[in-house]
C-alpha cells in the first residue's frame, strides 16, 4: 500500500516484537518506533529493527538493568552509563540501526512535572491542536494543569523537590553521555521530537529547540544540521535532504548562516515546498490562518498559559 515503515508500540510482547521484524525483513519493509516493554538492548541487535525512537529509549534499559535510578544512587547510576556508553554506541553501529533525538523533550519534563504553567507560556501553545491540548483519543487528558501525563501533583515538599530535582538531572546527564557515545562512534542520529507524541512538542517549533539542545550537548553545527537534513533522508530512501539536480525542491531559506549559530534556523526568510516558493509574508499569512483554525474549534480557553 506504500507505507515507509511499521512503527512498533512499547505494548507489544515478545514473540509479536519478533514477528513482525520476521515478516518485515521478507517484505523489505523498515521497522522503527520503540522496543517493547520487557525486552532488553540485545533483543533490539538481534531483531533487525531500523531504527529506535527516542535516546532515552536507551537510558531507561539502563535504569532497569541498574535496578532503578534515584536522588540517593544517581552518581553511581551516571558511573555505570559511563561504562557502558561506548559498548552500547558500538553495538548500534554494528547492527547499522538509527536513532531518533528526542532529548529536547525530556529537557523539559522538570518544567512540566512542577511549573506546567510557566512552561506553556515558553513555548508557542497557541499552535498546539486543540484536540492535542483538551484531551483526545491519543492523549485522554490532554496538556493543560490537572490533565497533563507529565505534571506531578502529588510531590510538592521541599525534600520531594529536591530529590526530583537529582532526578532529572542524572536522567538528563545521562542521555547526554549517551548521545555524545553514539555520536563518537558514527551512529546515524536523526532529528526528531516526538511532536505528534508528547504535550509541549509543537510540530515546527519544537524542532527548532531540538537542533538547539543537541547543540548544546555536544554536536557541532553541521552535526546537527545533517542530523535534520541529509541523515533521515538517506536512511528513509529519500531523494530530499540536499540541493542536487533531481532531489525534491523542498528547502528553507534562512537569512543568517546556522553553520555560525544553530540557533539562525529560525530566522526562516522563505520556504520552497514542493517547488513552490513561499515569502516571509505568505509564511506568517498561514501561521495566523493556524492559530485561527486553533481558535475557532477550541472549547477550552488557553489565554491564561499563553505569554
Amino acid at each position: 500500500m506504500g507505507y515507509d515503515a511499521i512503527k512498533l508500540s512499547s505494548d507489544l510482547d515478545e514473540d509479536i516484537y519478533f514477528a513482525i521484524n520476521d515478516e518485515a525483513k521478507k517484505l523489505n519493509i523498515p521497522v522503527i518506533g520503540h522496543l517493547p516493554v520487557g525486552l532488553q538492548l540485545s533483543d533490539l541487535y538481534l531483531s533487525g529493527q531500523s531504527q529506535l525512537s527516542h535516546i532515552d529509549s536507551i537510558i531507561l534499559k539502563l535504569i532497569n538493568e541498574f535496578g532503578g535510578l534515584s536522588s540517593k544512587n544517581s552518581e553511581d547510576f551516571l558511573t555505570h552509563v559511563k561504562q557502558h556508553a561506548e559498548q552500547i554506541a558500538v553495538k548500534f553501529k554494528q547492527n547499522n540501526i538509527v536513532l531518533d533525538s528526542t532529548v529536547w523533550l525530556h529537557r523539559t519534563l522538570p518544567s512540566q512535572d512542577f511549573d506546567l504553567t510557566g512552561f506553556l507560556k515558553s513555548i508557542e501553545f497557541e499552535f498546539q491542536n486543540p484536540g492535542w491540548i483538551e484531551g483526545c483519543s491519543i492523549v485522554a487528558g490532554g496538556c493543560l494543569p490537572g490533565g497533563n501525563s507529565y505534571e506531578n501533583q502529588n510531590n510538592t515538599k521541599a525534600d520531594d523537590l529536591r530529590s526530583w530535582d537529582i532526578y532529572y538531572r542524572a536522567y538528563n546527564e545521562a542521555i547526554e553521555i549517551m548521545t555524545r557515545a553514539l555520536v563518537d562512534q558514527g551512529v546515524t542520529l536523526t532529528a526528531g521530537t516526538d511532536a505528534l507524541g508528547a504535550c509541549g512538542m509543537i510540530a515546527g517549533f519544537s524542532l527548532h529547540n531540538e537542533l538547539e539542545t543537541l547543540n548544546k550537548i555536544g554536536l557541532t553545527n553541521a552535526q546537527v544540521l545533517h542530523a535534520a537534513t541529509l541523515a533521515p533522508s538517506k536512511w528513509m530512501g529519500s531523494n530530499s535532504g540536499k540541493i542536487e539536480p533531481g532531489y525534491r525542491a523542498d528547502l528553507v531559506l534562512l537569512k543568517k548562516n546556522p553553520l555560525e549559530d544553530i540557533s539562525y534556523t529560525r530566522s526562516i526568510n522563505a520556504v520552497i515546498a514542493n517547488g513552490k516558493y513561499l515569502n516571509r509574508t505568505q509564511l506568517d499569512h498561514i501561521l495566523e490562518s493556524v492559530k485561527d483554525a486553533n481558535n475557532t474549534s477550541r472549547k477550552v480557553n488557553i489565554d491564561a498559559y499563553l505569554n
